[in-house]
Parts: structure tokens; sequence; C-alpha cells
């Protein structure tokens, strides 16, 4: 079953922190439930990258048993994310990892320029400079 989840969250980080959304995912219910460690460990992995890289999540999504080749508009989560992002000037959102994002090479892809095209900004927290197209990348 796939299902939405929104979670507001307020990390009291100072004033001239940059907003993020936070996607942690799962791609099947047999890593997603209070019982697993699959969110907590991504959540927790985000919220470091951004305590460090400068960042304040200001909302959190997460893609609870997504397929990893699923088109990220046909994620329910990620779709209500853009619609939430669309309307409060978050341009950035972290992810885990490239492969939390999509596993699918392609899918991959074809999300990141979707979000390029709509300034919006993806980075993957173990690699802040694995999601940049080759015009961006640090030399």
């Amino acid at each position: 079953m796939l299902r939405a989840r929104y979670f507001r969250s307020a990390s009291g980080s100072s004033p001239s922190a940059r907003p993020c959304a936070r996607f942690p995912s799962s791609s099947s219910a047999a890593t997603a439930g209070a019982d697993k460690d699959s969110k907590k460990r991504q959540w927790a992995a985000i919220e470091t990258f951004a305590r460090a890289a400068g960042y304040e999540i200001v909302d959190s999504y997460y893609g609870e048993a997504v397929g990893g080749a699923d088109h990220i508009m046909a994620r329910p989560s990620f779709a209500a994310m853009m619609e939430r992002i669309g309307s409060n000037g978050v341009r950035t959102i972290v992810v885990e990892t490239a492969n939390r994002f999509a596993r699918n090479l392609i899918v991959q892809e074809r999300g990141y320029a979707m979000l390029k095209e709509r300034g919006t900004e993806l980075i993957a927290a173990d690699k802040s400079d694995a999601l940049l197209d080759e015009t961006r990348r640090p030399s």
C-alpha cells in the first residue's frame, strides 16, 4: 500500500540557515514500518548533513513502500512534497543517497532533470555532489 506522509519539523537552526525538505524513502513494505530502522537511519543522515551544510529542515516527507523504478511524480509523498514546496519557497530537497531518490538510473536522471527545470536542487546527504550535472561539478 502506498501512503504519503508529511511531517513538519522545527530544527531550531540559525536564522541564516537555508530551508530544505527531507525525503527518506523505503522501496518495500518489508523495510518500512515502526519496527524498522530505514526511516530513522535516513532521517538521521539527512539531519546530520543539513546541520553541517547550513540547511534547516522545514518539511519532511516519507516515501513508504514506493518502487525505486516508479516515476517520482507517481509517488504520492513526493508529489505532495512538490506541491507544498511550490508554495513555501523551499528549493532544496535532501535525500540520504542518490539511490534512495530512485534506484533506476533513467528514473533518477529524469527526476533530477524535472527538479532542475522547476528550480529545485536535489542533494544526496552521503555525497553532496552526486546529483550535480556535469556543468556544476567542482573541478
